[in-house]
């Protein structure tokens, strides 16, 4: 969790796919900005598909904030839930 004094100690792994190195720089940027926005905010995983939306949207926000553009990574989990309720 991020404080004002800064953020507690905790370990965190982020992976970033080598399929990044082929999508363009600005992309690649924002990308690893989201990945950060996450462990600053303090998100673990998420209990379900609404708290996981929620923190895709916090960590776009964050980035935002920060000069970037999301990279719609809701767009794709919505589209995902809407196909598990048709099922």
């Amino acid at each position: 969790m991020y404080t004002p004094e800064g953020p507690e100690r905790h370990d965190h792994f982020i992976y970033l796919a080598p399929s990044l190195e082929r999508r363009p720089q600005k992309s690649v940027d924002a990308t690893v900005a989201h990945e950060f926005a996450h462990v600053l905010l303090g998100h673990g995983e998420a209990v379900d598909l609404d708290d996981s939306l929620k923190q895709e949207r916090d960590a776009d926000l964050l980035i935002q904030k920060w000069g970037y553009a999301p990279t719609n990574s809701c767009d794709w989990m919505k589209k995902g839930k809407k196909a598990r309720r048709r099922a």
